[in-house]
């Protein structure tokens, strides 16, 4: 009796394993994994001060259609530091709706100046997956942030401008002033921006105003500053310098007032086309490659010089093309040509006029080789009017000859 029951509890035992072994490979097959990450794996928070700010974006993704529960808990010695924001504990996300979450970390004020490790552990709830309700359906998931963070006394200035425009206006309306402030510093900043306005030529200064950003943009934190400035521009186009001493940064950029209604047109000159080598005599092909960005067809020409480059710089050509009619949308190579007559390296540089309005320069670099060339616009004007001098002075003196024999006989 004692043997066969045995018996009888090792085959059950055995065919207990054998089910195991084999339902295991259906379960794994039928338990297809849903795909859940964290955009970074790691955040280092360097230079942070005493009673600081710092913060960094996460972005937290799966390719699972059905919406996933998820929250969040701190650890390390930093954990009473850190907070996240949207404050809310428990989040939902899926494939087609992403959560960003915002990691924050102030240090108090008695933190020791030293470096700190910790982190942001991301966890979800049941995650199902496509077994049917079958055992081994939904898993759970966890993603350690890990958090780098350096602790410092001494306060840092630095910032970076970006996104800087004014947009177009009409007579008697405010210009709206637009830049992005990234403070990469590792304390509180208000920027000041200074607009100085140019006419078209930019040779004369018709306007300078001042913008202060309303409130502080705490330490790594990227924010976008708008302001209206008031003028009393006339129509036109107009040319503006802006600064921030702060950030150091200065950006030129163009803007029009229009009359009430008025349409703006845009073009831009994309770049200048031509051989960069060349030999002396060669006639050489520019092109302006110009686009209209407008909603109207505008009347184009490229304007510009050709000079020697180096210290003794000469200007060789002055450059006023034809004008082109370039549909909205369309691309045009304005052409002109060049016909070098001494070796040098030569600058081509412009802007397209169109409609009335100016673009940005650009400029291209021309290499010529070869023997120095007599241009004949040089020397064809002087030397034709030697020759008819020579020739009006021989016709004289045959008259004179002539006159001379009659009387003589």
């Amino acid at each position: 009796m004692g043997g066969g029951r045995r018996f009888k509890i090792r085959s059950t035992l055995f065919l207990a394993m054998l089910l195991c072994s084999l339902s295991m490979p259906l379960f794994a097959g039928q338990a297809i994994a849903v795909g859940i990450g964290v955009n970074k794996g790691e955040i280092a928070f360097q230079d942070v001060l005493q009673n600081g700010y710092a913060q960094e974006k996460v972005l937290v993704s799966t390719d699972s259609e059905q919406p996933i529960t998820g929250t969040y808990q701190f650890e390390g010695d930093i954990a009473p530091w850190l907070r996240v924001e949207p404050d809310t504990k428990f989040f939902e996300f899926s494939k087609g709706n992403p959560y960003e979450l915002t990691v924050i970390i102030e240090p108090p004020s008695d933190a020791r100046l030293e470096s700190y490790r910790g982190g942001v552990r991301v966890l979800t709830g049941e995650v199902a997956r496509s077994g049917g309700g079958l055992i081994g359906t939904s898993t759970r998931a966890a993603f350690l942030i890990r958090i780098l963070v350096g602790i410092s006394g001494t306060e840092r200035q630095e910032c970076l401008i970006g996104g800087v425009q004014i947009r177009n206006t009409e007579v008697g309306q405010p210009y709206e002033f637009v830049a992005t402030v990234v403070n990469k510093g590792n304390v509180r900043i208000r920027p000041k921006f200074t607009i100085k306005v140019y006419d078209q030529s930019q040779t004369s200064l018709v306007q300078e105003a001042n913008a202060v950003m309303d409130h502080d943009i705490l330490p790594t934190m990227t924010e976008e500053f708008t302001a209206a400035i008031t003028h009393s521009l006339q129509p036109g186009q107009y040319w503006a310098r802006v600064e921030s001493p702060l950030c150091g940064d200065s950006s030129l950029l163009t803007f029009d007032v229009l009359e009430r209604g008025g349409i703006a047109d845009q073009g831009e000159l994309l770049r200048i086309e031509t051989e960069p080598w060349a030999k002396t005599g060669d006639i050489i092909p520019i092109h302006a490659v110009f686009r209209n960005l407008g909603s109207r067809t505008v009347s184009a020409k490229f304007k510009g010089t050709i000079t020697t480059r180096g210290d003794s710089s000469r200007l060789i050509k002055t450059i006023d093309t034809d004008t082109y009619n370039v549909p909205p949308g369309q691309t045009a190579n304005i052409e002109t040509f060049f016909n070098p007559t001494e070796p040098s390296q030569y600058i081509v540089a412009g802007k397209v006029l169109y409609n009335g309005k100016l673009t940005f320069q650009k400029s291209t670099v021309i290499n010529v080789q070869g023997p120095m060339l007599v241009a004949a616009s040089q020397f064809g004007g002087p030397v034709l009017l030697l020759i008819l001098i020579v020739i009006a002075i021989l016709i004289l003196l045959i008259l004179i000859a002539k006159k001379r024999r009659r009387r003589g006989r």
